[in-house]
């Protein structure tokens, strides 16, 4: 009897913890973008280093191609330069993103964008890292 319970708490734990996240395109469904680095550290920075900049990689994880959008940064410090041409199923494109140091306070800081699909698709965000020297 002892076992009987325990094999069935165990089938149901099981059960329970099966991964309901996997990412599951219909064949005519939108496609997704998918960053393949969402954050980078750019360490310690002052003035001297001025604009700094960093490749992001994008990749349409759907099954129709989808554009970029839209990108939206949240500090004027930043900026993305980004290809308008639809990204084809299962292929990418890089995002240029440029900080600029100078216009960044001293200390730890963190900025983000907002990069949006076309048709209504997903939205990815990039996270910049970094310590602002005096």
């Amino acid at each position: 009897m002892r076992r009987l319970l325990t094999v069935i708490i165990t089938s149901l734990v099981l059960v329970a913890c099966q991964d309901k996240g996997r990412l599951v395109e219909p064949k005519d469904g939108p496609g997704r973008l998918k960053l393949m680095q969402s954050e980078y550290n750019f360490g310690p920075l002052n003035n001297i280093d001025g604009v700094v900049m960093h490749e992001f990689v994008v990749v349409n994880e759907g099954s129709s191609s989808v554009a970029i959008a839209d990108v939206h940064p949240y500090c004027h410090c930043t900026n993305v330069e980004y290809s308008k041409e639809p990204i084809k199923p299962g292929h990418g494109t890089k995002l240029k993103v440029y900080l600029n140091a100078r216009e960044v306070d001293p200390g730890f800081f963190t900025r983000t964008i907002d990069v949006h699909a076309s048709g209504g698709g997903n939205k990815v965000t990039i996270f910049l890292k970094g310590n602002k020297m005096n």
